[in-house]
Formats: C-alpha cells, sequence, structure tokens
C-alpha cells in the first residue's frame, strides 16, 4: 500500500509534468506566430517592391487613379489573411493548452480523491462520523462543480 505523500509526490510529479506540456506547447504556438511574421514581413516586402516598381513605370499623371486602386485593396487582403491565420494559430495553442489543464484537473481532483479516502481509511477507530461528513462533502462538491 503506497502512503498518502507517496500519493501526494505522485500529484506534484503530474503538475509538473502538465507544466512541461503548456511550457511546450506555447513555445511551438510563438514558433509558429514568429514563422508567421516572418513570412508576412517578406510578403509585404515584395509587395512594396512591386508597388515601387509600378509606380515608377507610371509615365502619365492620368495613369495613377488606376495604380491608387489597386494597391489599397492588395493590402486590405494581405492583412485579412495574416489576421485570419494569427487567429487560427493563438486559436489551435488555446486548445490544446485547455485540453491539458482539464486532463490535469481531472487527474489532480481523481489523486487527491484517492489520497483522501487513504487518509480516512487509515483513521483511528470511532472515527465514523467524520468519515461520513468527508463522505458528505465530496460527493455535494462532485455535483456543483463547473
Amino acid at each position: 500500500m503506497t502512503s498518502v505523500a507517496t500519493k501526494f509526490s505522485d500529484i506534484n510529479k503530474s503538475q509538473v509534468d502538465a507544466a512541461l506540456r503548456i511550457a511546450t506547447i506555447a513555445a511551438a504556438g510563438s514558433e509558429k506566430i514568429i514563422e508567421l511574421q516572418m513570412n508576412n514581413t517578406r510578403a509585404a516586402f515584395s509587395e512594396g517592391v512591386k508597388a515601387a516598381k509600378a509606380l515608377a513605370e507610371v509615365k502619365d499623371v492620368s495613369q495613377l487613379p488606376s495604380w491608387t486602386s489597386a494597391t489599397p485593396q492588395a493590402g486590405i487582403e494581405t492583412t485579412t489573411a495574416y489576421v485570419r491565420s494569427l487567429y487560427e494559430v493563438a486559436a489551435g495553442t488555446q486548445a490544446e493548452i485547455s485540453a491539458v489543464l482539464e486532463e490535469q484537473a481531472a487527474a489532480f481532483n481523481k489523486n487527491v480523491t484517492a489520497a483522501i479516502e487513504a487518509a480516512l481509511a487509515s483513521a483511528p477507530a470511532g472515527s465514523a462520523p467524520r468519515k461520513m461528513f468527508s463522505a458528505t462533502v465530496r460527493c455535494s462538491a462532485r455535483s456543483n462543480s463547473w
């Protein structure tokens, strides 16, 4: 039979593992965002070069309205695609972290319940009313959990 201290030690180990998994997920999300930003910077620079070349090719002032009407639309589309990609990365990272946290919360509750039950099982004789009270509190807490 494992001791209560061993069970709490196992709980702490699982919490450290979860923290490391969350840090890994966050780092991967950051890496994706940095890659997205670098790609967006390259694309913006390329579009700027194209726009500058197109402006340099304008020979007559009457051609300027056609050049200026096309330029903002391309920028809006690029910005919209960038924001959409950024949102997808952030939402994916959040979903992964939420899954780890939910898993850890369930495991933590299970481990704490097991530790409490083990402690109550080793309680001295005559503590039956305390055991009943503890069982009632745990049942009540489980039924009122989020």
